[in-house]
């Protein structure tokens, strides 16, 4: 009699091996029935309870992995539920894996085989085959939708990881890394100096701050992308500036200005003069965390479901990396037509 893949718990603790050899120390790796059940805020329809969860240090940061682990039941329906509920909590890992017994990947047909790989793939998740040991059958691309703030979450209240580590002031730097990060300031400061006469131009009601140059260094924050705010931009009633020296906003540590604009009362429709700058929402959701999400149609429905306050606002950015400063300019300039265009003032 052939063997039967064994029950989904079979598979954890090899799981968790497996995480352990990717660098995840032992007290940062989870699995369903250890201690305290995790209870991802997600609709799924309800809370969700993932199979294998860890936390990875990566330099100054930390990276997430989900393990959703299947057996071949209902004529195939458990895989696509597990496919499903990989994408319910995509915003809590940078990297997603489907696990199936290894007798049940054995099973399978070279076309079958095929055909998951690539479903999965479309995704960016990956594919592990469990026995005694894991193989990585597809290995899974780096999740750009995580977000920093549910990652967080993930990390701190779930798993409980002392993050406090992570938080460090840039006076506590060595002095050479002060002083670089002191000069990465000062760049951004200079370049949001030099849009003053760009807005002035554009708008009458520009403000200027009290205070030119006027720095605030704030904490770093969790992971590689701390949040220094550098205000020495432009207020007007329409549009307003802010410096992100370290990527902070879009997690990505690219150096960069941000233009913000007031919540625009309708969705976006696809228009070229809309569509040829990439907004993003940022605001505070109910649940008391501030995400940046695209502005699409299917983000303006999901920023309502979960509820996002009324000081939600709209930016883009000009990304400072390898640009001089009639770069920055000319990018700005583009921006505030697009800004003063009746395309976009109708929203």
């Amino acid at each position: 009699m052939a063997k039967k893949p064994k029950p989904e718990r079979a598979q954890y603790p090899p799981l968790v091996r497996y995480l352990q050899d990717l660098g995840c120390e032992k007290q940062h790796v989870w699995m369903a029935g250890q201690g305290r059940a995790i209870q991802l805020d997600v609709h799924d329809p309800q809370y969700r309870t993932p199979d294998v969860v860890s936390a990875q240090r990566v330099g100054d940061g930390w990276r997430t992995h989900i393990i959703e682990a299947k057996r071949d039941v209902g004529a195939g329906a458990a895989v696509q539920w597990g496919i499903a509920q990989l994408k319910a909590v995509r915003r809590y890992a940078d990297y997603l894996y489907l696990s199936l017994d290894a007798l049940d990947w054995a099973g399978r047909t070279e076309r079958q085989r095929e055909a998951l790989k690539e479903q999965l793939a479309q995704d960016g998740f990956g594919l592990l085959s469990v026995a005694k040991k894991v193989e990585e059958v597809l290995r899974p691309q780096e999740n750009i939708a995580v977000s920093a703030e549910m990652r967080e979450d993930l990390i701190s209240e779930w798993l409980k990881v002392d993050l406090t580590r992570s938080v460090r002031c840039i006076d506590s730097l060595p002095r050479g890394d002060a002083i670089a990060a002191a000069k990465h300031v000062a760049f951004v400061a200079a370049a949001l100096d030099s849009l003053r006469p760009v807005f002035k131009k554009a708008f009458s009601t520009a403000r200027m701050p009290r205070e030119k140059n006027s720095y605030e260094l704030g904490a770093w924050m969790l992971g590689p992308y701390p949040y220094v705010g550098v205000y020495s931009g432009v207020e007007t009633n329409d549009v307003w500036t802010e410096g992100d020296p370290f990527g902070y906003y879009a997690q990505d540590g690219v150096p960069a200005i941000w233009v913000w604009v007031p919540k625009p009362k309708k969705q976006p429709e696809t228009t070229n003069v809309v569509e040829s700058i990439l907004w993003h929402y940022y605001g505070e959701a109910k649940s008391g965390r501030s995400e940046l999400v695209p502005w699409t149609t299917a983000a303006v429905a999901d920023l309502n479901r979960r509820g996002f306050d009324a000081d939600v606002c709209v930016g883009t950015r000009i990304q400072l990396a390898g640009k001089a400063m009639d770069d920055i300019d000319a990018e700005c300039r583009r921006i505030l037509m697009v800004i003063k265009s009746k395309a976009f003032k109708k929203y």
